[in-house]
């Protein structure tokens, strides 16, 4: 900030003193300045020598810190660090090929016949009950500040529990080849609100995305409407959940359209 405040000077522009800050919620570590032994954190220039960590079962077995950073939200406070893995020489395995079909009714429906969905309905009561708490407290007060850090406390609950959820469902399909389609998920929230705001398509979609492996079909692909028998496209309303085509061919509306994605 020094260096910044200096340069901007040399060049003329007028700028006060650098200001107390309360607290910093990130604080970028480069590799020389920490350092993990065993299970302990060393980072340079604090008063306590070393600091206890959690989860390092998460790191492979051979890595190489390349940078870190210290965050901090409502739960406590948390190392991530950037690793650089040793590389393998596993031989990769084909893999079995999987339709998913994003939805409303069932978030997330596969070809095979299964689904999944999730509930934060608990998380979010809770949250409702503390903003009432939060609202009924006296302003610039301490207890306001504890009601504020209560609330907080509900909200970074809820976005680890979705962060959860949404790695769980990556993980079941890691060993296989995902053909989904580009579904316009922000434009579904419109049509039904906050149904799609509290469940975790998005961040699924986006894992699905970040795959090379994965197939990602375009929209425009009349993956619900083909018929695999025929071929005949037929269209269905929102409440149509079963597909009936005229040559006999009849199943649930999901599955018939994750298993289309497959086809193409």
């Amino acid at each position: 900030n020094c260096k910044s405040i200096k340069a901007r000077k040399l060049k003329g522009y007028k700028g006060g003193p650098l200001k107390f800050k309360k607290f910093a919620n990130t604080i970028l570590l480069k590799n020389q300045t920490f350092k993990i032994i065993g299970s302990r954190l060393r980072i340079q220039g604090l008063r306590k020598k070393t600091f206890s960590l959690a989860g390092l079962d998460q790191l492979p077995d051979k890595y190489k810190i390349q940078s870190g950073k210290l965050v901090r939200n409502a739960l406590g406070i948390y190392l991530h660090i950037s690793v650089l893995e040793s590389e393998k020489t596993e031989v990769p395995q084909a893999k079995k090929i999987i339709g998913v079909d994003l939805g409303i009714k069932d978030a997330f429906t596969f070809s095979e016949g299964t689904t999944i969905n999730v509930d934060f309905s608990e998380s979010e009561k809770q949250i409702r009950k503390a903003h009432k708490q939060f609202s009924r407290k006296k302003k610039d007060s301490r207890n306001r500040q504890k009601a504020k850090y209560q609330l907080n406390k509900k909200y970074q609950k809820l976005t680890n529990q979705k962060d959860d959820a949404a790695k769980k469902v990556l993980n079941k399909l890691k060993p296989y080849t995902v053909c989904f389609q580009d579904e316009m998920i922000k434009s579904w929230a419109k049509l039904f609100g906050r149904k799609v705001q509290k469940g975790i398509l998005g961040r699924v979609k986006a894992g699905l995305k970040s795959n090379p492996d994965n197939v990602m079909i375009p929209r425009k692909e009349p993956t619900t409407q083909l018929c695999p028998e025929c071929g005949t496209l037929n269209k269905l309303k929102l409440s149509d959940r079963i597909y009936k085509c005229s040559c006999g061919y009849e199943k649930s509306r999901d599955v018939h359209a994750a298993q289309n994605m497959i086809l193409f």
